[in-house]
């Protein structure tokens, strides 16, 4: 029986220029500062800002959908594993170029606890717990069938230290 095989993505810094997630937080808290409502809709608004803004969004979203389209014909299953407590926001994103197919993806997007009490600073916490919940999810139980792509030095390091040496490989520091 074929092993599943796991392409994970970083989204904050890697498929995007800048931060969503800092973004939006931002922008949230200015408007409720104002009195205004914290809804689906507001977010939505403020991704779209994000996404438009070519400084903040998109790093290259043809050669994303590639990479993506081409994961999936070659059998991997695909994840957004993030530092963002919006995954709302970031399923939005990627509806804009994956369509329907975002459905397939895995997102795996939250703060963790430790990143939530120091407020964001590294090193607290990698993404480990982010990249085994998407293995879960995904049905990957070889770690050696995961590639992750990720521009954070420190979590490309914590993946490999935690992996076995044969998984070295499958981590790249990377920027669309």
């Amino acid at each position: 029986m074929k092993q599943k095989k796991l392409l994970c993505l970083d989204v904050d810094g890697t498929i995007f220029f800048k931060s969503l997630h800092n973004y939006l937080g931002e922008k949230l808290m200015i408007a409720h500062k104002f009195g205004m409502s914290i809804t689906e809709e507001l977010i939505i608004q403020y991704t779209d800002e994000f996404l438009r803004n070519p400084s903040l969004g998109w790093r290259n979203k043809e050669r994303l959908v590639t990479l993506v389209k081409k994961a999936w014909s070659s059998e991997y299953e695909v994840a957004l594993v993030s530092f963002n407590d919006y995954p709302q926001a970031v399923k939005y994103a990627m509806t804009k170029i994956l369509k329907e197919d975002v459905e397939k993806l895995h997102i795996v997007s939250y703060l963790s606890a430790a990143l939530k009490k120091y407020y964001m600073v590294h090193p607290v916490c990698d993404k480990q717990k982010h990249i085994e919940e998407a293995m879960q999810k995904a049905g990957v139980t070889n770690p050696a069938n995961v590639l992750l792509i990720e521009d954070t030095l420190y979590n490309v390091e914590a993946a490999k230290k935690s992996w076995n040496e044969s998984c070295i490989n499958r981590v790249a520091r990377y920027k669309f």
